[in-house]
């Protein structure tokens, strides 16, 4: 049995990091722009255009930097009714394939007219390929190219880098990001 001294020591703590993560929150520079910007048509999304797209992004050596990520819906469609449909689509048929993984992110219940997706990761060119591919059996992800190819949207992917942040503060962003634009797919927290 733990001792009641052991879990007011553990709050306490909790409180102190929880303190730590403020002040680093309250002190964070803010990107006025991304450090990256991906754009593309549902329709071009191919292996080939993936693998031109990602050559565009910092390898995934350096684990001292964070990235954010935000796929919204850009151009003159910026409705993403069409795109939650067919995900769904996707999602219902892949859940009625016996023996197939099921690796499609979550449907949220979402009000949000342009984002589909919030996201963090170290590894950024692989975790963005993983979105955008179809190879990728058992990660849960957006895999876009088994579904999107039909709709007509133009898709931006929006990336904001943070050098040598504490993790916990890099999850607050990220966590404080989706309660704000409600994104349709995905979930919110720690994976």
């Amino acid at each position: 049995m733990i001792r009641l001294s052991t879990f007011k020591s553990a709050i306490t703590n909790a409180i102190n990091q929880m303190d730590d993560i403020k002040v680093q929150l309250e002190q964070l520079a803010i990107p006025s722009s991304p450090s990256y910007k991906l754009e593309f048509h549902t329709n071009e999304v191919t292996e080939k255009k993936i693998t031109e797209l990602v050559k565009k992004l910092p390898s995934d050596s350096d684990l001292e930097i964070d990235y954010i990520y935000l796929f919204k819906v850009s151009g003159e469609n910026k409705n993403i009714s069409r795109i939650k449909q067919k995900f769904k689509t996707e999602k219902k048929r892949q859940q009625n394939t016996e023996g197939e993984k099921k690796d499609l992110c979550r449907i949220n219940d979402c009000d949000s007219k342009q984002y589909f997706y919030v996201g963090r990761s170290q590894s950024i060119k692989s975790r963005i390929r993983q979105h955008l591919s179809h190879k990728y059996k058992g990660t849960y992800a957006l895999h876009m190219e088994r579904w999107c190819r039909e709709l007509d949207h133009d898709v931006e992917v929006l990336i904001y880098e943070f050098e040598g942040k504490n993790n916990m503060v890099i999850q607050a962003i990220e966590d404080a990001l989706w309660d704000r634009l409600n994104p349709c797919f995905g979930r919110k927290g720690d994976k």
